[in-house]
């Protein structure tokens, strides 16, 4: 069995939040178990719909912007090829959200085992570190810039949740070393069936 890790962070838009909805757009940056970047992810993705005003209000994505993009099936299995064989630990905030509109559609029908998830969201409920826990609120706590205006896009919603992960495990879980990251990382995530069922 292989038992190399990485860390993906990841986060995606959609056409809203029933079960039913689709990926419009996803974005996901690797690392290594000490948090250096490896690589990274970013897709827009066609519904198949015209995308919802309030959607684009929120995400600034149009219709037009997708319209000649694959298919959010498409590009979600693109994604599952750029995860390649190891072992992961995902990261997200509200994670039981992103893993069910990636993973819980049946859009990819593989074998999960090897995939642990841990959520920013639950992690700065514990913590407390801000007045609620919105991600758009501990970017400020953090003083993110966000000279593009880039909230509720996937890959810049990507780079806030790894930087809230960083800070909680720099300043509240304190590993030791590499093997010490992955013992307390398996401690505290759940199989990512825990989130798709």
């Amino acid at each position: 069995m292989n038992n190399s890790y990485n860390i993906i962070v990841v986060d995606v838009e959609t056409t809203g939040v029933s079960k039913a909805d689709k990926v419009i757009e996803i974005g996901a940056i690797r690392y290594n178990l000490i948090g250096k970047y490896i690589n990274h992810f970013e897709k827009l993705a066609n519904p198949g719909c015209e995308i919802p005003n309030k959607i684009t209000e929120i995400t600034g994505i149009t219709t037009q912007m997708i319209e000649n993009e694959k298919t959010s099936k498409e590009v979600l299995l693109e994604f599952w090829e750029w995860i390649g064989p190891l072992n992961i630990f995902f990261v997200a905030h509200n994670a039981k959200f992103d893993m069910r509109m990636i993973f819980g559609n049946n859009l990819i029908n593989k074998d999960f085992s090897r995939f642990h998830v841990l959520d920013t969201l639950e992690w700065s409920r514990k913590y407390k570190l801000t007045k609620n826990n919105k991600l758009t609120t501990l970017k400020e706590y953090l003083n993110i810039q966000d000279d593009n205006n880039s909230s509720h896009r996937a890959l810049f919603d990507s780079k806030v949740c790894s930087c809230v992960f960083s800070y909680f495990m720099k300043n509240f879980i304190k590993p030791k070393d590499t093997e010490d990251v992955k013992h307390i990382l398996l401690e505290r995530s759940k199989e990512l069936k825990y989130y798709i069922k």
